[in-house]
């Protein structure tokens, strides 16, 4: 059902404020959810207006007063201020009390304000009293019902995640606002719906706008990509603790300038270099949707949209312009067997490799060459760490992948033998072979699984004993080689001590 919603909303093209799947992610949307933006940077200063309205009530705890209207086309009902009133005490608990934000700064009466209107066509917004600065008051403008078609989340849920959202923004300005940092505003703000409401999952129709289109800078603002880029926070919420979000604002006050160069830096005081941190993110990008591994990534990368991945080949020469830590993914056809050394350019990209073994672990390499990897499906991501559009080109060898066609087993060195025995082993391409030893009953007595790789010397040795340690009696046996459905066999005679 959320996929057939999500394609009608692509062809009505609404949002609001955190970003409603578009046909083309690259255009602005012609209504966007969070009204804020449009606060901070129009040219329009009536935009800053307060709504006129009769009607007033105060929460219990008195730190928020709503303003609404009951009658005309702003009319709202007494059980939907209630409901306001009671959604902004809970959120004053749980953002502050709970998770330790800073109070904001408090408007007129020592409150803060909430104006509810008919807005139709986003979801609510925020409007500072000025529009640079610390510890700046604002105030809250949501809709009267939340009834509308253009709606993706109804009726008192929409005002739940509005007011979550919102409120967010309230404690932002408090610490420090810079216009020139929206991005991050709204990817903390998004965030912190999910965290105030995460069976709602509002944030789910804002996905599209950053996996259909990963490649630009991670903070764009385009009217939908800051919404669901906003699951670079749902990353490190869940990977490495929500603490360092906090502690980035707490900073951010403190010393300005980027936020996100700020959790960055907060990350890797914290032994989170930007290299893991930029090779986990691909991974976890990578996974999520159809590709989804229970137990891996994002708690909810199943409901995700998939990461659009560019090609499907076994060997991969692709150049592209990519954003600051902009991203993009491919699939290499057949998998990957043994150790697929590969090449980036330029040297400060972020690159990994990952595949799936048996539909259940995530095993990825974060270098060039490294671990080995067995298994399919196999994918390649690439994330730029430049803050300019650079070209990337991705190159794999070897170009073979999958099993190989063919083993080549050397004759057992020295055969007979009474010590030990060695055989040398050659493949087309590499991977992982299984080798196996029996007697001439065909009962197992020794095995194990071995990378061979065809750039390197691999052999087998064996020392006659079985595998649990035991010297296996003199006489005539059969080592079995395979990899893939080729096989290949050798006979040893192992000679009394």
């Amino acid at each position: 059902m959320r996929k057939i919603l999500s394609a009608l909303l692509m062809i009505t093209a609404m949002t609001i404020g955190i970003g409603v799947p578009f046909a083309n992610p690259n255009q602005p949307p012609p209504h966007t959810k969070c009204g804020t933006a449009n606060v901070l940077f129009s040219g329009d200063r009536t935009i800053l207006d307060r709504p006129n309205l009769p009607c007033s009530r105060i929460s219990e705890s008195g730190r928020f007063e709503v303003h609404y209207n009951d009658y005309g086309m702003d009319a709202t009902t007494e059980a939907f201020v209630d409901s306001a009133l009671a959604i902004l005490d809970a959120q004053w608990v749980l953002q502050i009390d709970s998770l330790g934000f800073q109070a904001p700064p408090m408007d007129i009466n020592n409150r803060i304000h909430v104006y509810i209107i008919n807005l139709r066509y986003y979801y609510g917004q925020t409007t500072p009293l000025r529009t640079s600065g610390m510890h700046v008051a604002s105030y809250i403008t949501c809709d009267n019902d939340y009834l509308d078609s253009t709606y993706p989340t109804r009726g008192l849920n929409g005002l739940r995640v509005t007011l979550a959202h919102e409120f967010f923004h309230v404690i932002q300005f408090g610490y420090r606002l810079d216009p020139y940092q929206i991005s991050v505003y709204e990817w903390s703000s998004v965030w912190m719906e999910d965290v105030a409401y995460d069976p709602i999952d509002d944030y789910l129709w804002y996905l599209p706008s950053f996996f259909y289109n990963p490649y630009p800078a991670l903070q764009t603002f385009n009217g939908t990509h800051e919404y669901g880029a906003a699951v670079f926070l749902f990353m490190v919420d869940q990977a490495y603790g929500r603490e360092y979000i906090r502690e980035t604002w707490e900073r951010f006050a403190l010393e300005g300038g980027e936020w996100f160069e700020l959790l960055l830096t907060i990350l890797e005081e914290n032994g989170y270099d930007r290299y893991r941190v930029a090779s986990d993110f691909l991974t976890w990008n990578l996974f999520t949707g159809a590709r989804a591994v229970p137990g891996f990534g994002y708690e909810e990368a199943a409901d995700y949209d998939s990461l659009v991945l560019l090609s499907d080949r076994r060997r991969i020469e692709y150049r592209k312009e990519f954003g600051y830590w902009g991203m993009q993914g491919y699939r290499v056809m057949d998998g990957v067997e043994g150790n697929p050394h590969f090449t980036v350019t330029p040297s400060d990209s972020v690159y990994t490799i990952a595949a799936i073994a048996d539909n259940q672990n995530v095993t990825w390499i974060e270098t060039p060459s490294g671990n080995s990897l067995h298994g399919a499906p196999c994918y390649a991501a690439v994330l730029s760490l430049r803050h300019l559009f650079t070209d990337l080109s991705v190159n794999f060898t070897p170009e073979l992948t999958g099993p190989p066609s063919s083993i080549s087993l050397s004759q057992g060195y020295p055969n007979p033998f009474s010590t030990w025995v060695v055989w040398d082993v050659e493949l087309d391409r590499a991977c992982e072979i299984r080798y196996d030893i029996f007697n001439i009953l065909g009962q197992h007595v020794f095995g194990g699984r071995k990378v061979v790789d065809p750039s390197l010397v691999s052999y087998l040795t064996w020392d006659g004993l079985m595998e649990g340690a035991r010297r296996v009696p003199s006489g005539t046996y059969i080592l079995r080689v395979k990899a893939g459905s080729e096989e290949a066999y050798n006979k040893i005679i192992i000679l009394p001590q």
